[in-house]
């Protein structure tokens, strides 16, 4: 066998994204030279390509036993400790990469989100400025940076990534509007009509495939490099950076007096992971057999599975958030849905896939980007089982509250006037008081609101930030 031959082909179909065909030439080569540390290396990668995570960590271990300074090594075996939840130990290999080759790009890249992940962000969003290849030949093109000071001119903000972090991020627009002059916001064509009139941007502009530029400017500035930019050095002061996109008028999507509860399965086929974040609609059968709701599909032109009513014809973003705003609560896996419905604000669960995105931090059922949001976590990259049967678990709890036959008022006060809502041992014992007709100051999330809240022994929470919280920690 030639083996230079056989190790050229393993590159060549990595690099058309055909893993399965080099893994398969990469494991003829170890066959004959099983000690093969650069040969070890790729087909560790490969194993991570094909989600073989623990596969790839074994064979990562490998190569760096037989060259114990192979950085790209260290670099593959703290990915793939990452994938598998190990995150102590991913990040000592990521930092043994960096000791061995400290421009590495993507041990930096992968060590920037590591950071994030362990609410680390002064050191990770400094990282996180390396970015990827693409957004960095781009960088190489706009000069000079803005590094946060006072700006006379025009400042220009383009949104490198995805759709759903534009709507993320854009949080941070009124604050670098203000040191600034003007500023002119850079996103994907279907977003511009979403954002004409985000409060922190004076121009919101469409993203030239070219990369030309509409508009004269002085400095500019990747979107998701803002919080590094503005000093956001920690997950608590997101607490002054809200979503503020404005709520639009609701559309009626069903009729009935249960709740309407919107699910979106899965994102864009075309996003690189999608195959890992998405949910197989048979999965959901559970949560759409829970009496007392109407679901409603958030995935466009797809027909839905029984139990489900199809997407009404919606044609933009905005057509979309009007449809969120007719809804009671949003299901779904990570994805713009999600941004767009956490950030409106409307009580918000995420499914989220095994690895997870490094926002969401490490083990955590909230979180500080959206205080409405509730996050339901696969133990086993793949098992959606047990995430589906938590979020249908809660929802019957949920009903039971929120729902036409369930509301609080309808149930008998125990002695000290709480309202026992548990029904297993853990629960029985949860007290949760109705405030009705009160103008209250939600204790989670601050704001002012004039509908039905619930009070228990740590505060009085608005009907938005009740379904993030467990009601055991109200």
């Amino acid at each position: 066998m030639d083996l230079d031959a056989a190790f050229r082909e393993g590159e060549k179909l990595t690099g058309a994204g055909d893993h399965e065909g080099a893994a398969k030439a990469y494991e003829a080569v170890l066959a004959a030279s099983p000690n093969e540390p650069e040969c070890l290396w790729r087909y560790a990668e490969c194993c991570l390509n094909r989600r073989q995570f623990e596969r790839g960590a074994g064979v990562a271990r490998r190569a760096i036993a037989y060259r114990p300074n192979y950085a790209v090594a260290w670099g593959c075996l703290g990915s793939a400790l990452g994938f598998l939840g190990e995150h102590a130990a991913a990040g000592e290999a990521l930092e043994e990469a960096l000791r061995l080759a400290p421009d590495m790009p993507a041990a930096r890249w992968n060590y920037a989100l590591w950071l994030l992940a362990d609410g680390r962000w002064r050191e990770g969003w400094q990282q996180y400025r390396w970015g990827v290849v693409s957004r960095a030949r781009r960088m190489r093109t706009l000069a000079p940076p803005w590094d946060g000071r006072p700006l006379d001119g025009t400042l220009f903000v383009w949104a490198e990534q995805g759709q759903g972090d534009a709507i993320n991020f854009s949080r941070f627009l009124p604050a670098a509007r203000a040191r600034c002059g003007r500023l002119v916001f850079e996103v994907q064509e279907p977003l511009v009509g979403l954002l004409a009139d985000h409060p922190g941007a004076d121009l919101v502009v469409t993203q030239q495939l070219d990369g030309s530029i509409p508009c004269r400017w002085e400095a500019h500035v990747p979107l998701m490099d803002l919080p590094g930019v503005l000093g956001v050095d920690t997950p608590e002061q997101l607490e002054q950076y809200p979503p503020c996109l404005p709520e639009p008028p609701a559309v009626t999507v069903a009729s009935g007096d249960g709740l309407k509860v919107g699910v979106c399965r899965r994102g864009s086929p075309d996003h690189p992971h999608d195959f890992a974040r998405s949910l197989p609609a048979e999965a959901l059968a559970p949560l759409l057999a829970v009496p007392g709701c109407t679901f409603i599909s958030l995935v466009p032109g797809e027909a839905p599975p029984a139990g489900m009513a199809a997407m009404p014809p919606v044609t933009s973003w905005e057509g979309t958030q009007a449809l969120l705003a007719g809804l009671d609560l949003i299901v779904s896996v990570d994805t713009a849905v999600a941004h767009l419905a956490a950030s409106m604000p409307k009580p918000t669960w995420l499914l989220l896939a095994k690895p997870t995105d490094f926002r969401w931090l490490i083990g955590r059922t909230d979180t500080p980007w959206y205080p409405n949001a509730r996050l339901f976590r696969q133990q086993v990259c793949g098992e959606w089982g047990p995430v589906v049967e938590q979020v249908t678990d809660r929802l019957k709890r949920w009903n039971e509250m929120w729902g036409p036959e369930g509301s609080a008022c309808t149930r008998a006060r125990d002695d000290e006037g709480y309202y026992a809502m548990g029904t297993d041992p853990e629960l029985d014992r949860v007290l949760l008081a109705e405030r009705n007709g009160h103008r209250g100051k939600c204790d989670y999330c601050g704001k002012e609101s004039e509908r039905r809240g619930f009070a228990g022994p740590r505060g009085w929470l608005c009907p938005r930030c009740l379904p993030a919280r467990e009601p055991a920690t109200c």
